[in-house]
């Protein structure tokens, strides 16, 4: 098998095998399914290069990560669905959905969280469940990168403020330093300054600097 990302198995030392590793981009969860339902999920999941975690716990259902996840909620406890639900309450459908395969016991709580959608006649139609999980995917990688660039912008602001906070600092060189636009840094630099950090700016030198309490005072 293919090994995946390169990443190293801190255990042992060797990459991850594709069926090793779990990301929240390229898993569904399947919980408790019959025979026809399971083969059609892992038959759809191997066309689209996408891996499949058979939860033998509902704990693997939390801990597992995952884009998608299909559940019989008929075998789930009522003390394991109010667990369930209070988590799958605090989950965008945009970034996770759950189908349950069968409609759901009435010791589920109601309403069902909006990323829960029961739809049993999916599994009558292959082409409808592979597009199904692949619209899921899609959304999910697009929610995964704009998390990504908000990491990153928030990881380079900081980076920018401790870059003030030893001196003033020139837009062009950082914009260098980050591989990014001027304009970006400028933006960068004014979110610091809606958030409250005096910066101020030096025409002479094309600096921005970081004000002390002696130059407000001025």
């Amino acid at each position: 098998m293919s090994k995946v990302r390169n990443l190293l198995n801190p255990m042992t030392g060797k990459p991850f095998a594709f069926d090793e590793y779990y990301a929240f981009d390229d898993t569904i969860q399947i919980f408790d399914l019959d025979t026809d339902i399971h083969a059609q999920i892992c038959d759809v999941a191997a066309q689209l290069n996408i891996k499949v975690y058979e939860c033998s716990i509902i704990e693997d259902l939390i801990a597992i990560p995952a884009f998608m996840a299909i559940v019989n909620p008929q075998e789930i406890s009522q003390e394991d669905a109010a667990l369930l639900f209070e988590l799958w309450q605090e989950h965008d459908s945009s970034e996770f959905k759950v189908i349950f395969v069968e409609k759901p016991c009435s010791h589920w709580p109601s309403p069902l969280p909006s990323c829960v959608k029961v739809d049993p006649g999916l599994f009558a139609d292959l082409q409808k469940l592979r597009l199904s999980i692949l619209k899921q995917k899609t959304s999910a990688n697009r929610q995964e990168r704009i998390a990504r660039q908000c990491e990153e912008r928030i990881s380079r602001i900081l980076m920018i403020l401790k870059r003030l906070q030893k001196g003033p600092v020139k837009t062009r060189e950082l914009a260098k330093e980050f591989k990014v636009s001027v304009r970006t840094v400028q933006r960068d630099i004014r979110t610091l300054e809606r958030i409250g950090e005096p910066i101020g700016y030096d025409e002479q030198e094309k600096a921005f600097f970081l004000l002390t309490r002696e130059r407000l005072r001025e």
